[in-house]
This record gives structure tokens, C-alpha cells and sequence, in this order.
């Protein structure tokens, strides 16, 4: 604000360049920000975190082969044929999605968004006059 503030004073296209240099950073941060901090997948109020697969306790994984023929319990295929047939026999009920309610607290960082790229927008037209 400050460099913008003397380009405007005096003219000089150099603090106008150094000014939009200085506001591309501001906006890659902002950006940054947004991306670190957006929860995803979104969930609901009152609804709770999925655990993924990497919270579950540890897998012991063999160094050798032979060992891997005394680890229990069935082959990946086994297990894998197992998920087909449960994803194939669960049937589908379009009716009962979990209904869209509008947030607008989702507005805000997207409107500020669109303020930042009309300001950018803005401050390089100008600079390039």
C-alpha cells in the first residue's frame, strides 16, 4: 500500500512495477492460506471425521517371501473379489442424497478472492499505462 501510495505521488513506473511484484506475493500467500486452511471433503455440522486407512494400527510387512507364506489371513485377490461383490450388491437409492444447505461463510473467502484478482487486475493495467 505504502509503494502504491508513492507510485501515485510521484509517478515512477518502477514502484509501480515494484508495487505489483510485492501484491503478486500477497495474493500467492493468501492463496496459500486458503488452500492449507479449506477443509476437504467438507463435511456437515455435527458431522464426524471419516477415520482414514492410515489411522489404523500398523501393518507388518515381511522381509523375505518366506515369510510373507506365514502371515495369516487370506490373499489380496480374496479380499479384493470380497469388495467387488459388496460394491455390486449395495443398491443405489437416488432419493436419498444429504440435502444442499447454502453456507455463507463459503461467500467470504470467495469474495475476497475475487477483490484480489480485481486489485491485481487493476494495479498491472495501470502500471502498464
Amino acid at each position: 500500500m505504502f509503494i502504491w501510495g508513492c507510485y501515485l505521488a510521484t509517478g515512477t513506473l518502477a514502484l509501480a512495477w515494484t508495487a505489483v511484484g510485492v501484491l503478486m506475493v500477497t495474493v500467492c500467500l493468501g492463496l496459500s492460506t486458503v488452500m492449507l486452511w479449506t477443509p476437504y471433503p467438507a463435511r456437515g455440522p455435527g458431522e464426524r471425521r471419516v477415520p482414514a486407512p492410515w489411522d489404523g494400527p500398523a501393518v507388518v510387512v515381511p522381509d523375505t517371501p518366506a515369510g510373507a507364506a506365514d502371515m495369516p489371513g487370506p490373499p489380496d485377490s480374496v479380499i479384493t473379489d470380497e469388495m467387488i461383490v459388496q460394491l455390486l450388491e449395495q443398491s443405489f437409492t437416488p432419493g436419498r442424497r444429504r440435502p444442499v444447505t447454502l453456507n455463507p461463510a463459503v461467500l467470504v473467502p470467495i469474495a475476497h478472492g475475487f477483490a484480489a484478482i480485481g486489485t491485481f487486475v487493476l494495479a498491472v493495467t495501470t502500471a502498464s499505462m
